[in-house]
């Protein structure tokens, strides 16, 4: 019997899945985190400006009470930057079609139907990239299924055809195997996510 991973125990495993689900779990802890903030933000916003409102006179220390409300408003808009969506910029792909590739869609139909999963919605050529699969549009996409699949030129070029098919097909594969392609899927999301 051959082993290929050393074996580490159950309470190994235990630790990985945690991590794991720590991992996958940040986004939402971030989202909740910049919620509770925004209704702590503007619970204190009323506040003041109902008793500033209360108050008739008023003094220069009321001033410095706004200035840092300001601030913390200003510095709260900024840790929203990340959660606000952004459109991929494709600047040196091209967008190929069923009319202009009729073989590469043939080639992708008969190997999703073999993985049984649906067949990208785009396929994009790219000089730059390798071949990558990933969501189009974004974590929402899990609902939908749709993918798009973006085939790196410079991977095409020095590839037989039966390696370029071995290539395809090892990308699709992420899509196949049900939870564990959605737990792929947002691992990629979130790491395109983080270095934006």
């Amino acid at each position: 019997r051959v082993r290929i991973a050393p074996w580490r125990g159950p309470l190994s495993l235990l630790w990985l899945l945690l991590a794991s689900t720590v991992a996958i779990c940040l986004p939402v802890i971030y989202i909740a985190g910049a919620a509770v903030v925004a209704a702590w933000l503007g619970a204190a916003a009323f506040s003041t400006i109902e008793l500033l409102a209360r108050t008739k006179d008023s003094h220069w220390g009321d001033l410095g009470t706004l200035g840092m409300l300001g601030v913390a408003m200003v510095t709260w808009g900024f840790t929203i930057r990340p959660l606000l969506l952004k459109k991929e910029e494709i600047k040196t792909s091209m967008q190929v079609s069923r009319a202009i590739q009729p073989d590469l869609f043939e080639l992708l139909d008969y190997l999703c139907w073999h993985l049984r999963i649906q067949p990208p919605e785009e396929v994009w050529l790219d000089p730059d990239r390798r071949v990558r699969l990933q969501l189009n549009g974004g974590v929402l996409a899990l609902i939908t299924g749709g993918t798009r699949l973006t085939i790196g030129l410079s991977q095409v070029g020095v590839l037989t055809g039966r390696e370029f098919s071995a290539m395809i097909c090892r990308e699709l594969g992420v899509s196949s195997g049900r939870l564990g392609a959605i737990f792929r899927h947002l691992v990629r999301e979130m790491n395109a996510w983080y270095y934006r």
